[in-house]
């Protein structure tokens, strides 16, 4: 919180764990589905959503925020 929301969009705040990388690819070309509790700034979501796109791991991800600032 520390990082001007402006400013956000440049920082990768998300990052994989390679330890996990076996469960990583069990859902290689599945649809996902990405949960956020508050939307205030979009950052956690945007994130993940290009992580994932950026490894590579599904064409089809979807995001739903519970709750709005």
């Amino acid at each position: 919180k520390e990082v001007a929301t402006k400013d956000r969009m440049f920082i990768r705040p998300l990052k994989i764990d390679l330890t996990q990388i076996d469960k990583i690819q069990e859902i290689k070309g599945k649809s996902i589905l990405l949960v956020d509790d508050l939307l205030a700034s979009g950052t956690t979501l945007t994130s993940a959503n290009n992580l994932l796109r950026d490894l590579e791991i599904s064409e089809n991800i979807e995001a739903i925020c519970l709750l709005g600032k």
